[in-house]
């Protein structure tokens, strides 16, 4: 009885473990499209001109959040959550990148008016899950100094 006991409890440990790791399996398929209109720029434009983030924002309706983060190499970003990146919690989605980013910082208005942009070069951190057999980033963390777990393996499927 005692080992069927063990058994149980260590395989509800071991599902709940892999259930809150990086790259499973997600039921809303939209999110990581949602991800790169949110987060992803893929227009040129001026990144030192707040009328320009103003017109790229209100292009993509996007306006309602206050502090917005931007990134533009989505393959990068991708990879993030492919060997490129690894877990930050034991019980997340969360996967931190192996290299610093380019990442654009916007405060606005509840009107699209953009007070401040600001830019730096730093690590990206994003959720990973899979969505159409790939893993792929479906949420944008703010990188507060965080750290990967020491020894942790790479974020994959």
């Amino acid at each position: 009885m005692k080992i069927v006991l063990l058994i149980t409890i260590t395989f509800t440990l071991l599902g709940d473990l892999v259930a809150n790791q990086p790259c499973q399996s997600y039921n809303n398929n939209n999110n990581a499209d949602e991800f790169v209109k949110r987060h992803i720029v893929k227009k040129i434009f001026d990144r030192t001109s707040k009328t320009e983030w103003e017109r790229y924002i209100r292009a993509n309706q996007i306006c309602a959040t206050t502090t917005q983060s931007f990134l533009e190499d989505q393959t990068s970003v991708e990879k993030i959550c492919n060997g490129k990146g690894h877990p930050i919690s034991n019980n997340g989605d969360l996967c931190i990148s192996d290299s610093h980013m380019r990442v654009y910082e916007l405060k606005v208005k509840n009107n699209c008016k953009v007070t401040r942009i600001s830019d730096a070069m730093k690590p990206v951190i994003v959720a990973c899950n899979i969505v159409g057999n790939r893993c792929r980033p479906v949420h944008f963390e703010r990188y507060i100094n965080q750290r990967p777990i020491p020894r942790s393996r790479p974020c994959r499927p």
